[in-house]
């Protein structure tokens, strides 16, 4: 598996990792199957938790071309129990293409079938500017959530997309949030944070975290950045490697006459995000879409207020006021609550301290929990 920032890698991956991590250090067996891709070995990562690479693609393949492989990577997951003489108890499958091969696999052995989608294909395509999605997603996206045991929902802006796009009016859901590793993002010396990333002590930051995906709104928040009346920096943290598309968007920074002050980093790994968090003044996420966002519980775990749009996690975590603003996705509205936060943040009306206590209930172990209580109501 691929590090998280990468190109196409993202809140999935650490998702995946993170539960099986604590699944495994419960005591169970859990094998994640992926696609071989830098790593023709499998390998065992944590206790218990095993990788087992694919080969049944090609190495170079796009990922809306995997559904053709389905049933040659069911074979070959098929012959991998076989071989090893077991069943699974449960298969917990992440993606729309995952959930197809999880789900023949789960009716050739009757093993029970959990999904989570992560984003859904039929709300990516409402918006004008995401490229198209492979014929098949929406059907194979709405079969699934009709006939798998259960469906892991992460909020619930997700289970009223799912009734709005997909006429979803069954039961079989559980909702269930992603988590945040409370062990590596934790408040630290704001002084320190600024000094280990290279800011000066005077430096006011917006930070935007995550691939320069369209989805990610970085227009708008470049856009309301123009019109806000800080003079802050905004610096874009964009995982590693992704520099084409930032490109495009060092373009339009220039043509809204803010180039001085926005900055775009694409070799910051995930393990590096601590400091940068703590070093800002607030983290933006202007998503159009998002299913979750892991990056507002990362901000708000490191005592960072948050501004972001009504997408994913932000309505049903951020208070207004209180640890952040909640906006409109339009660069106008995200603007003021960029500017809204900067009033706050200058009376002193933030509690580190609140702000982490607020997101305990997200922590990776508590998460895990919820999500064997699932595994356990169907393995009885």
């Amino acid at each position: 598996m691929e590090c998280p920032g990468n190109k196409d890698v993202g809140g999935m991956n650490i998702y995946v990792l993170e539960v099986a991590r604590r699944l495994g250090a419960l005591g169970y067996i859990v094998d994640i199957f992926t696609h071989a891709v830098w790593s023709y070995e499998d390998f065992t990562p944590y206790r218990n938790v095993h990788i087992v690479n694919l080969h049944s693609l090609p190495i170079y393949v796009d990922r809306n071309d995997i559904l053709k492989y389905a049933s040659d990577l069911t074979d070959e997951i098929s012959n991998f129990m076989v071989d090893g003489g077991f069943v699974y108890d449960i298969i917990h499958s992440n993606y729309w293409v995952s959930a197809y091969v999880g789900d023949l696999l789960a009716k050739r052995f009757s093993i029970p079938h959990i999904v989570m989608f992560h984003t859904l294909g039929a709300v990516k395509e409402s918006f004008p500017f995401v490229r198209k999605e492979p014929d098949m997603r929406t059907k194979v996206e709405k079969d699934l959530m009709n006939n798998v045991q259960c469906v892991i929902i992460p909020d619930s802006n997700e289970l009223g997309f799912m009734k709005q796009y997909y006429g979803y009016d069954k039961t079989n859901y559980a909702v269930i949030p992603c988590g945040v590793d409370l062990d590596q993002f934790y408040p630290i010396n704001r002084k320190i944070a600024k000094q280990y990333v290279g800011f000066e002590d005077n430096d006011r930051v917006i930070l935007c975290v995550g691939r320069p995906d369209p989805m990610k709104g970085y227009d708008l928040a470049i856009r309301a950045l123009a019109v806000s009346k800080s003079k802050a920096r905004m610096l874009f943290l964009c995982g590693t490697g992704n520099t084409e598309p930032v490109y495009e968007l060092e373009k339009l920074a220039n043509e809204c006459h803010v180039s001085e002050r926005v900055t775009f980093k694409t070799d910051v790994g995930h393990n590096e995000l601590l400091h940068y968090y703590c070093a800002s003044d607030m983290l933006l996420n202007s998503s159009y879409y998002a299913s979750f966002s892991h990056v507002i519980l990362e901000a708000l775990a490191c005592g960072t207020p948050v501004v972001s749009t009504n997408t994913g996690i932000a309505p049903e975590v951020i208070q207004n006021g209180i640890n952040g603003v909640l906006t409109e996705t339009s660069s106008k509205d995200i603007a003021k609550g960029i500017d809204q936060l900067y009033k706050k943040i200058g009376s002193r009306r933030f509690n580190k301290t609140s702000l982490v206590k607020a997101i305990e209930m997200y922590s990776w172990n508590v998460v895990t929990d919820l999500i064997l209580n699932i595994y356990q109501k169907f393995c009885d």
